[in-house]
């Protein structure tokens, strides 16, 4: 895990100039920058602790897992952390807010067989590098849940099931997403779809999905082969129409040559 996130320096250098830009919920609050300030309520399973502070994570298993997990999606809320988007007007906890909601119904179905964990920052705001490094804490640790003692102890020769990692974020938690797909992708390229210690599965990002992501891509423009490593991956942007930000980065994504290096379904919402 620790040669993942050695490895993601530069979406790190990538993403902090990015985040430094970003308009609406990465103002100032109060006067004060919103990472000095305690995230919004969470609920956290379990807390993972990661470069001298914690990730706070909630868990929803799948039924069969883990010998029937097929799959890790892992949920990165905005710059204000907590539940993440949707919630109720004026609240800032809602137990069926959408991140919950979607992993509830995930991991209730008999056929999808994904285990989600949602994440929230120990701070709001946090620097780009530390969420992308909490990222990869939260995969790896997925990821060895997953696979279970029984299967860590067989030979990789035995041959393994394959898991697909899933990214999901909203606003500063879709750059986050971007950067952190294209981060694994990259290390799972080098290493034969595998991490160290889980070489007995076949390990693949198959999925990332941003509402209304605070990315901006025109860092990557002139850059044909940027997110070459994305090539596999599927994804879905939802841009919300009231957010000017939202909506210059899915243009910035089509004219920039992004879109034509993933396979992206785009959806439009306005209000």
């Amino acid at each position: 895990m620790r040669e993942l996130v050695a490895n993601s320096e530069e979406a790190q250098e990538e993403g902090c100039a990015e985040q430094e830009s970003s308009e609406d919920e990465e103002a100032r609050v109060n006067g004060m920058a919103a990472r000095q300030m305690p995230s919004y309520p969470f609920q956290p399973d379990f807390e993972l602790e990661f470069d001298g502070s914690r990730i706070e994570v909630a868990t929803h298993l799948c039924r069969g897992h883990p010998r029937e997990t097929r799959a890790v999606a892992i949920f990165f809320p905005g710059v204000h952390g907590g539940v993440g988007p949707c919630r109720q007007p004026g609240s800032h906890f809602d137990e069926a807010a959408l991140y919950a909601t979607v992993a509830r119904r995930l991991t209730e179905s008999e056929s999808a067989c994904v285990d989600c964990y949602r994440c929230s920052w120990p701070h709001m705001r946090p620097r780009m590098n530390y969420a992308i490094g909490g990222a990869c804490r939260v995969l790896h640790h997925g990821l060895l849940q997953a696979v279970g003692r029984e299967e860590a102890g067989r030979s990789p020769s035995a041959g393994g099931r394959e898991i697909r990692i899933i990214f999901l974020g909203h606003s500063l938690g879709g750059a986050v997403a971007v950067h952190s797909a294209k981060t694994v992708a990259g290390y799972l390229g080098s290493h034969s779809g595998t991490f160290q210690g889980l070489e007995q599965a076949v390990v693949r990002m198959a999925g990332l999905c941003t509402l209304n992501g605070a990315m901006d891509v025109s860092q990557f423009e002139g850059q044909s082969d940027a997110l070459a490593d994305l090539s596999s991956c599927k994804a879905l942007l939802v841009p919300i129409g009231h957010n000017r930000h939202g909506s210059r980065c899915l243009m910035s994504m089509i004219h920039s040559g992004f879109a034509t290096e993933v396979g992206f379904l785009c959806y439009y919402v306005s209000f």
